[in-house]
Formats: C-alpha cells, sequence, structure tokens
C-alpha cells in the first residue's frame, strides 16, 4: 500500500496538486494551538498560498503545529510518519474535485513530551503569530457571566511555575515571560474560533490568567501584543474512515491525515490589530476596519443555522446535514429563521446582502460529497448555542418579538439531551458538560424541561420570558406527539 510522505511524493496521481516549492528551513513565524480538521483546512490553506505566490518572499510564513491534548498523540504520530504533509480534498456537487498535498506545517509538538520546546517557541524572535482553533470550550469561560473561570484544576495547576502546563494560558505565560526576559519583538495573538469578538475574549482570558500568574507580564502584554478579532468559515466534517478509503480507491495513496472540506474559504481580520501580517489578501482573506458586523452574521446565519438543521435533522431521524437541509419542512424553517429572526437581529452591513449569504449559507449545507454529520454539529451544543442561538433569541425579545423558531431549536435540543439520558445513552453524547445534564435531569425526572431552562450558566435568565418559555413547551409537546 502506498502512503503519503516524502519519498512518495512523485508517484502520486498527476491530478494531485503537489507542493510547488520546497519546505522551508527558517524557523516558522506561526506557532498554532489546535492542528485539528478545521485548521488545516483553513488557516494552513491561506498560508500554503501565500506562500506558493513567492516562496522565497514569505519563505517564514509556515506553521510550528502544537497540540497540548492526551488524546491528540495518535493524531501527532500519524502526522509525523507521513513527514508532516497531508491531502485537503475540496468538493461539492458540479464541480471537478481538487487535491492539494499540504506542506505548510515543519514541525509538530505534542505538549506531555515538548512543552519546553513549545514554550521556547512562543518566546523566539522569529515567531510573529500564536494563534489558535481550540473550540469555544478552550478559553475557559462561565456561560452565564463571561468571567474566566480561575478555579478550573487545569488553571490552578498552570498557576504553579514549577509544573509543567496544561492549558494554553499556561504555555502563553511561560513562553510571554521567556520573550520579555530576552527582548524578542511584537507578537500578534489571533484566535481563530467561532466567538464573537474572538480576540478581545482571547485578551481578557490571558489577561485574567496572567493577573494571577505574574501581573507583571500584563503590562508587557499590552505594550508588546495584538489582539484582531477574526471571523473564519469553511464547513470541514470530521474526516472518517470511509473517507481514506475512498481517497485510496479513487487516488491509489493511504493518507491517515486526510483533511476533506468545501470550497467556500472566508477569513476576515481586523486591519489595525495584524499589521505584521503578510498580505494574505492574495490568498483570499479581507482585511476590515471592524470584524464584528461580520461575526453577527455568520454566527447567527451559519453556526445558527446549524444548530437549527443538525437538531431538526436529527429528531427527524437524518444523519446527514445535507439530507436534513433538503427535507422541505427544514428547508422552510431555516429560510424563515433568518428571515425572521437572524436578520432581523443584524445592523446593516454595506456592500452585504444576508438574504443572499444565508442562501449561499443553505446551498452550503445542501452539499452531499461533504457528508456532515447531525451528531457533529450537534456536538458540544452547550457551548454553541449560546454563543450561536441566544444572542438571537435575546435580541429580538429585547425587540419585543417572541422568537419561535428559536423555541423549537431549544426544544429539540432539551428532546435530544432527555431522549438519550432516558435511554441510558450518555454515552453517545459528546459535550463538555454532559455530567452536568445527566444529573440535572436525573435530579428533576418529573419536568426536565422546566429545570432544563432553568440552567441559568447557560440561558441565563430566560426562564423568566414567560411567553418565549411557553413557546419552548409547546414545541417539546409537539415533538412528544
Amino acid at each position: 500500500m502506498k502512503r503519503l510522505n516524502k519519498g512518495s511524493l512523485d508517484t502520486l496521481d498527476a491530478a494531485i496538486n503537489v507542493p510547488v516549492y520546497e519546505r522551508p528551513t527558517t524557523e516558522s513565524a506561526i506557532v498554532h494551538f489546535g492542528i485539528g480538521g478545521f485548521h488545516r483546512s483553513h488557516q494552513a490553506y491561506a498560508f500554503q498560498r501565500l506562500i506558493e505566490t513567492d516562496p522565497g518572499l514569505y519563505a517564514a510564513w509556515t506553521i510550528c503545529g502544537v497540540c497540548i491534548l492526551p488524546q491528540d498523540k495518535q493524531f501527532v504520530d500519524k502526522m509525523k510518519q507521513q513527514d508532516l504533509l497531508y491531502s485537503l480534498r475540496v468538493s461539492a456537487s458540479g464541480m471537478k474535485e481538487e487535491i492539494t498535498v499540504m506542506n505548510i506545517i515543519t514541525r509538530l509538538l505534542f505538549g506531555p513530551e515538548d512543552h519546553e520546546e513549545i514554550i521556547e517557541r512562543i518566546s523566539l524572535e522569529t515567531t510573529r503569530v500564536v494563534s489558535f482553533t481550540i473550540t469555544e470550550g478552550g478559553y475557559n469561560i462561565d456561560g452565564a457571566t463571561g468571567c474566566f473561570l480561575s478555579d478550573h484544576p487545569d488553571i490552578q495547576h498552570d498557576l504553579d511555575p514549577a509544573n509543567p502546563p496544561k492549558t494554553v494560558f499556561g504555555y502563553l505565560a511561560r513562553g510571554l515571560k521567556k520573550r520579555k526576559d530576552r527582548g524578542a519583538g511584537r507578537l500578534i495573538l489571533m484566535s481563530c474560533d467561532n466567538i464573537q469578538e474572538n480576540g478581545a475574549v482571547l485578551k481578557m482570558t490571558l489577561g485574567s490568567f496572567l493577573d494571577m500568574f505574574d501581573s507583571s507580564l500584563k503590562a508587557y502584554v499590552e505594550a508588546n501584543t495584538d489582539f484582531p478579532n477574526s471571523m473564519v468559515d469553511r464547513i470541514t466534517p470530521v474526516t472518517g474512515a470511509a473517507d481514506r478509503t475512498k481517497l485510496e480507491e479513487d487516488y491509489g495513496y493511504r493518507d491517515e491525515c486526510l483533511v476533506v472540506c468545501e470550497p467556500f474559504f472566508q477569513w476576515v481580520i481586523e486591519k489595525d490589530q495584524a499589521t505584521a501580517l503578510p498580505p494574505l489578501e492574495t490568498a483570499g482573506v479581507s482585511r476590515v476596519e471592524d470584524v464584528r458586523p461580520y461575526e453577527k452574521m455568520k454566527l447567527g446565519i451559519l453556526n445558527g443555522g446549524h444548530s437549527l438543521v443538525g437538531l431538526l435533522g436529527k429528531a427527524m431521524g437524518y444523519a446527514y446535514i445535507y439530507e436534513a437541509v433538503n427535507e422541505g419542512r427544514i428547508s422552510a424553517l431555516y429560510e424563515l429563521y433568518n428571515r425572521y429572526e437572524v436578520i432581523p437581529s443584524l445592523a446593516p452591513l454595506e456592500g452585504v446582502s444576508y438574504d443572499a449569504y444565508a442562501g449561499k449559507v443553505k446551498e452550503r449545507f445542501g452539499n452531499a460529497l461533504i457528508r456532515d454529520t447531525s451528531d457533529r454539529i450537534i456536538s458540544g451544543s452547550t457551548a454553541k448555542i449560546p454563543k450561536f442561538v441566544l444572542p438571537v433569541v435575546n435580541q429580538r425579545i429585547a425587540q419585543g418579538e417572541n422568537p419561535v423558531i428559536g423555541a423549537l431549536i431549544l426544544a429539540c435540543w432539551w428532546d435530544y439531551l432527555d431522549r438519550f439520558i432516558a435511554a441510558g445513552n450518555m454515552e453517545k453524547i459528546e459535550d463538555p458538560s454532559k455530567e452536568e445534564w445527566l444529573q440535572l435531569f436525573g435530579e428533576n425526572k418529573a419536568d426536565t424541561l422546566t429545570a432544563f431552562l432553568n440552567k441559568k450558566d447557560v440561558f441565563g435568565d430566560l426562564a423568566k420570558q414567560g411567553r418565549f418559555c411557553e413557546t419552548v413547551k409547546y414545541y417539546a409537546d409537539l415533538i412528544r406527539k
């Protein structure tokens, strides 16, 4: 069996796009935490495209990848076996697919084994950007208050300088201290996660950690570090065994680190907070004065729409998002949700048609070649719903409206949790708070829906909105009939 590595590049099918430049030997300008599928289809894709425009000029803009979770070990080993190469398979109905071998990652470090080198990399003068795709939960924020969870056991562990770090905050604090001591230059700390004002959130959470770890570092960070807000978008489902087998059958080689994604790509970055970045516009990146309207558009229409389609699809027995969004009733509800709830919650954005954007998103959801699952979209809903759906719900209530489709989304989420818990299948749910849900539903078996809506760290004071909660209960009863 032919496997992807440097030795096999010259033997690949002519249809495969192989790197057009030799991997640079210079130190990487980027240290990135969270080398998952999305990063490899998105930021890595953009920087590889940049280097391809002028390999000599942009040779430094490669990526030193960092994985800090114990469960990342298997992926790190597979990437190293492939000489840090992986294939990006871009597919959509009606287009010729494109497969590119990516060689933008030049080093891959594993936290439990390489923590000293990770700290060193952050501190190097050649490091210009430290970036993150660590999911919403990685920022360690209380969903109800928006405050940093300083009492988390891993945070308490990382506050002791003698301990090897476990969190991004522990790594950053130690790396920034070393950077300060050696007088390295200005640094960009850039969140690439689906969080509104993600740069500001990263700055707040890091500052909260530094207040406890070494408050003198906070002034250094303030003077020497930029935190640009950014908006990222590219649907990248989890690659499955069937995807890897299909690549092998179609093109004759095995890639254990394959990434499959859609053609659509969007990355919007604040101008004034990231002036030291290279001209990523040549790779399709947009630079704007204010990212927040783009974030709000994407979080409400795409991410909130994904939750709607995923939860409704699961309730109606659809395993894949493309199946669900093409079902007539779900399709109509998606359109109504955007028209009457999401778009009215958005301020006008010059040059952008929200209706057209929503239509494009629906088309992307319907891409059968991506085979994104309802389960993936629902996973982590305790972190997602407060970011993607509840802001729309709360704003429409504040505007005097009753967001009925938002109520339907919450009813479907309750039904999803309640059914799995009642059936004893909670181990199948991927959610950082699943033990809390299990305890809550177990203690309130007579009325799990009321207990669900009263979970303040998720819903805040939403339970006080009687009209809205009655609508949620109406739909919950309807779902169970």
